[in-house]
């Protein structure tokens, strides 16, 4: 969190773009960062998560890009963990982070180990959530069922009326 706080002073007084060392140097604690974030556990990425929220001073981008980068390391190491999180706040999934492709990649490893439980969290979601079930979702549940099970892969296609021509049919 004191990084995004540094990276949303540094852009404000534009000294990144007038100072090379200073760029430089930024990249490089940006790269320290993401590498301390993907040696979190699944706990403390949540936390990073639910701080990185409710901080209000935070920038917009600042805030998109740390989430869009600790949601992906979570959907690596919790995959149910990270549905349950995007279930409960939806908008995490939307804007400018990377949150979306999360979303994606957790739902096809929860889909490769349990297809009927990722399919279960695409249905409820549906109905609760619809921002959250667009058609690379779908593509994502698609994927991860077809990899363990490509007749429920099929089933799914059909019960959720996706047709074989689009982004979830090629998924197979």
């Amino acid at each position: 969190i004191g990084f995004a706080h540094k990276i949303k002073e540094i852009q404000a007084s534009g000294e990144s773009e007038e100072n090379e060392e200073t760029r430089r140097a930024t990249e490089q604690e940006a790269l320290d960062v993401m590498d301390q974030l993907t040696q979190l556990d699944p706990e403390q990425l949540k936390i990073v998560v639910a701080e990185l929220r409710a901080d209000p001073q935070l920038g917009t981008d600042v805030r998109y890009g740390i989430l869009g980068f600790a949601l992906a390391s979570l959907a690596g190491s919790d995959p149910a963990g990270t549905l349950a999180l995007f279930a409960a706040a939806p908008e995490l999934a939307q804007g400018r982070s990377q949150g979306g492709s999360a979303l994606g990649f957790a739902l096809a490893r929860v889909a490769e180990k349990s297809p009927e439980e990722a399919a279960e969290w695409f249905r409820t979601n549906m109905k609760d959530h619809p921002e959250l079930t667009g058609i690379y979702t779908a593509a994502a549940l698609i994927g991860g069922t077809a990899g363990s099970d490509p007749r429920q892969a099929f089933a799914l296609i059909d019960e959720l009326q996706l047709g074989t021509g689009n982004v979830a049919g090629t998924s197979i």
